[in-house]
């Protein structure tokens, strides 16, 4: 059989196309496999093996190991949470944005005698003095962490941790102020116009009196810097108390930033592929895990 002279020409193209492509696809399958996955420090990954695998420290410190009895404003306190995994974990980690009361986290409290003492929380339509507010704007890891609330009230903060990142809470700044109760009017709302502002003088004086007088019954000690005030606890027995701190949810696990997944489409998805194959990186490219930690059990005093 004889071939037409542009069939030939064709076929020696192709067959130099295929070479120079089987020459660039070798070249590129061995640059991926030699430059690989870059060795991770922490020591396991939850894509990998998640019931083998402690992937977060939570951490707890005190400012000062001692408290004083009927005061609602008590310790000084700071929490801390470290990704020790080789994973990118997205995490609801509001507690350490705002309150930790209906988070992820619960704080637990045991007296002298060993028994639980629980958080007093003032009811939606019970006015309140509060002392203090959290400084969101003392750590720059929480800049753009947008806070959700949802039907029932309750909040979250979505965080994106990298693996070694630590993060801590934000500390707490004297400025108090009168809570009102659940969705009623401020002053101004419930009394607008000038022919009301005799009324909203009296009213707003009459407020910084409560105040007043609500700050000198607090027993407030001096605020610490970095760190928060605990409250809730009413602690109404002197002596030894423990406290300790509990973590648990559902962490979105992905890969880790890296440089494979910053190359062009398809390029990309070739070398991913190659490194699963080769079992440089986990199959499963993200997964919904359960995780938690609990800190150490610390002890203070409690005294009049």
């Amino acid at each position: 059989m004889v071939l037409s002279e542009g069939f030939r020409k064709l076929l020696k193209s192709s067959r130099i196309f295929l070479a120079v492509f089987l020459a660039c696809f070798g070249g590129f399958y061995t640059y991926v496999l030699i430059r690989g996955v870059p060795v991770c420090s922490q020591g396991c990954s939850l894509l990998e093996n998640a019931e083998v695998c402690d992937a977060v420290e939570l951490t707890l410190e005190l400012g000062e190991k001692k408290a004083r009895t009927n005061t609602r404003y008590t310790l000084w306190y700071q929490l801390g949470l470290k990704n020790k995994s080789c994973d990118l974990l997205t995490l609801d980690l509001y507690f350490l944005k705002g309150d930790w009361t209906g988070t992820t986290l619960e704080i637990k409290v045991w007296g002298p005698d060993g028994e639980r003492v629980y958080p007093q929380v003032p009811l939606p339509y019970e006015k309140s003095i509060e002392v203090y507010v959290f400084d969101e704007k003392s750590n720059s890891e929480h800049s753009g962490v947008l806070v959700k609330t949802d039907s029932f009230g309750g909040r979250s903060a979505i965080f994106q941790v990298s693996p070694g990142d630590a993060l801590l809470s934000t500390p707490s700044l004297f400025r108090p102020r009168e809570l009102r109760p659940h969705d009623g009017p401020s002053i101004e709302q419930e009394f607008p116009g000038s022919a009301n502002q005799g009324l909203r003088a009296g009213l707003r004086k009459q407020r910084d009196e409560r105040i007043q007088k609500a700050l000198e019954s607090f027993k407030l000690r001096e605020p610490m810097p970095g760190y928060r005030i605990l409250e809730g606890f009413v602690f109404q027995h002197p002596g030894k108390y423990q406290i300790q701190a509990e973590f648990k949810d559902k962490a979105f696990v992905s890969r880790s930033a890296s440089w494979d997944q910053n190359l062009v489409i398809p390029l990309d998805l070739i070398a991913n592929k190659i490194l699963i194959y080769h079992g440089r990186i986990p199959g499963a490219g993200f997964k919904e895990v359960d995780i938690s930690d609990s800190s150490q059990i610390l002890e203070f005093e409690v005294a009049p």
